[in-house]
């Protein structure tokens, strides 16, 4: 009897982690670098995006996040095989409202022959309430890479994200 009630707990601890786990992607598609390569000799930065958001019926938005990012990709490739890319993302939370800036990535992956389209993972999450900013960490492919495009949104700590509040960043594909 006690080791199933021990085995329980244990479920419901797994169940409790697993509901509260960030929301990145759970694959391997990326790795972290110390630095930017310089190997892949082109790239694009994103700039700042100011984030307004204050509802969906608001007259008056407020500034609420900042988000940047870069993508550095190779040359030898194409559209339809992909590139080799590496990612570098920043968030800055501007409002004190319980919420956090998240900069979102969103790509197609090459995997075993195949695209996946619409991957996201959210490399910068700032909630300091207007205190600061974060830098994320540098993140190279494991695989080859389409549509890389960057999102700010309004989040979690974890990286989760209302998709309701999400400004996309334009990007030339």
């Amino acid at each position: 009897m006690k080791k199933r009630v021990a085995l329980l707990a244990a479920s419901a601890v797994g169940v409790l982690v697993a509901a509260t786990a960030p929301a990145q992607a759970a694959t391997d598609d990326w790795h972290v670098i110390p630095s930017r390569t310089g190997d892949l000799v082109n790239h694009r930065a994103t700039g700042w995006t100011l984030h307004a958001y204050d509802g969906p019926t608001s007259p008056d938005p407020v500034v609420q996040a900042e988000g940047w990012g870069r993508v550095d990709w190779g040359l030898g490739s194409s559209e339809s095989t992909g590139y080799t890319v590496e990612v570098h993302a920043g968030a800055k939370d501007l409002a004190r409202d319980n919420r956090c800036a998240v900069t979102v990535v969103n790509y197609d992956v090459k995997v075993n022959g195949s695209w996946h389209n619409g991957q996201e993972r959210s490399p910068a999450v700032d909630c300091t309430d207007g205190n600061g900013a974060v830098t994320g960490k540098y993140y190279r492919s494991n695989y080859k890479m389409r549509n890389v495009r960057f999102k700010e949104c309004l989040g979690g700590h974890d990286g989760s994200y209302d998709l309701t509040t999400c400004k996309n960043w334009s990007w030339p594909r």
